[in-house]
């Protein structure tokens, strides 16, 4: 069976790196503000769920769901980074 992507209205993803590795991966409406941005940083470095729990140096780049391929999105989802 397939993986069904549900993105809906979601256009943009916050995507966290590190050392070109994605590590996590949120899908916004509405393009991501600074807010958001460190919202999410803190949230992945405070909360054990996502393993991230003291890993500093994430680079949490904004990225249009459109410039991504289905086929990326499934690798990520199948990686499980896409999480939220």
């Amino acid at each position: 069976m397939g993986l069904s992507l549900k993105v809906g209205a979601k256009t943009y993803l916050l995507v966290a790196e590190k050392n070109d590795e994605v590590l996590h991966i949120c899908a916004y409406e509405e393009e991501p503000t600074e807010a958001d941005k460190a919202s999410l940083r803190q949230e992945l470095i405070t909360n054990p769920k996502f393993g991230l729990v003291g890993v500093t140096d994430l680079n949490l780049a904004v990225v249009p769901i459109e410039d991504m391929s289905l086929a990326e999105l499934e690798d990520e989802m199948k990686e499980g980074v896409m999480q939220c």
